[in-house]
């Protein structure tokens, strides 16, 4: 699968922007099989990344965290970006 792949790109910036074009593609519902049913999708972003792009990532994921979660994990999800977008100028 090419979102295994992207850990293959070595700048943070071009394998954040990569993996939220496979993220957003993977919101469709013949796509949510595979490797995104079983893995913390969080625990595969890059690190050293700004808050837009993390952000991003966050809001390409938002059918996952539903998937895996339920509404009240959106809820916690907002609630959390909210929440360090008032400590992380």
């Amino acid at each position: 699968m090419a979102y295994r792949k992207l850990h293959d790109i070595a700048d943070p910036h071009a394998r954040a922007e990569a993996m939220t074009s496979i993220l957003r593609q993977a919101s469709k519902p013949s796509h949510q099989a595979g490797i995104f049913a079983r893995t913390p999708l969080h625990r595969t972003w890059p690190e050293g990344i700004s808050r837009d792009e993390l952000f991003e990532l966050v809001a390409a994921s938002t059918w996952w965290i539903q998937q895996h979660g339920g509404p009240e994990a959106i809820a916690e999800t907002v609630q959390a970006v909210f929440d360090v977008a008032q400590w992380w100028p």
